[in-house]
């Protein structure tokens, strides 16, 4: 350890520790130690050493943001690798399924414990949570099937905010300000927001590199967006008929 630089002793006591045996930690402790180094540069080091962790992950988020935003643009110079798009839809899905698992967890836990609970609205609250990881699994194995569900999953939220547009941008307080605070409308932009992301996400998977992997003619594409966009209809107009 006498060989090593005061930042890298810090970083192996510290921000590493977890890297290293407990033995190469102590021994990096008692070469601190010998040294005497002062604990105003040691606090200094260690918090340099955290911030750059920081951001370090900070950026590497944002590349993740940037890579997938840029595998949904239409209007780009250079073609993403086809690999990338399918590791960062995959992912994507997969991150779907985890915020509406956690989403939906209060819900299922007060449901189950007040006993307060119907098996028609549960089976609805249970289709994404099994949907999603199975679809973000599939299409991670380059499967048709994972490209068939991925594609009807897009299909379908896009679709699904022109309807959820149109109601809030016509929506108007009821004069009840009680009411109103308890059902907040969702600005317009929220859904217009959607509707241009989910479409780009359709969109990248209607693109011939990514249809001749998984094997998707014309028929099976429009099969996929039908099913999807085939649902939002139904819940619309079914819903005013009820």
């Amino acid at each position: 350890m006498s060989n090593r630089t005061d930042e890298e002793l810090i970083k192996i006591v510290t921000v590493d520790r977890e890297g290293y045996q407990p033995q190469a930690v102590t021994a990096a402790y008692e070469e601190i130690k010998q040294r005497n180094l002062p604990f105003t540069k040691i606090e200094t080091i260690t918090e340099e050493l955290k911030s750059g962790i920081e951001e370090k992950n900070r950026r590497t988020g944002t590349q993740w943001l940037a890579a997938l935003a840029n595998a949904l643009n239409p209007v780009q110079k250079e073609m993403p690798a086809t690999g990338r798009i399918i590791k960062l839809i995959s992912i994507f899905l997969w991150a779907t399924f985890l915020y509406e698992l956690y989403d939906k967890l209060s819900v299922y836990g007060f449901a189950f414990f007040t006993g307060d609970y119907e098996w028609r609205f549960g089976i609805m609250f249970l289709i994404p949570l099994i949907y999603l990881p199975t679809a973000g699994s599939l299409f991670w194995f380059r499967k048709k099937s994972g490209w068939m569900l991925a594609a009807s999953y897009f299909s379908y939220m896009s679709a699904g905010a022109i309807p959820m547009f149109i109601i809030t941008f016509i929506h108007e307080p009821s004069g009840i300000p009680s009411l109103d605070a308890l059902f907040t409308a969702v600005s317009p932009v929220v859904w217009v927001g959607r509707l241009l992301f989910f479409s780009g996400l359709t969109w990248c998977l209607c693109r011939k590199n990514i249809r001749t992997i998984y094997r998707i003619d014309l028929k099976k594409m429009l099969t996929a967006l039908g099913l999807g966009t085939g649902v939002v209809l139904l819940i619309t107009f079914g819903a005013r008929l009820l």
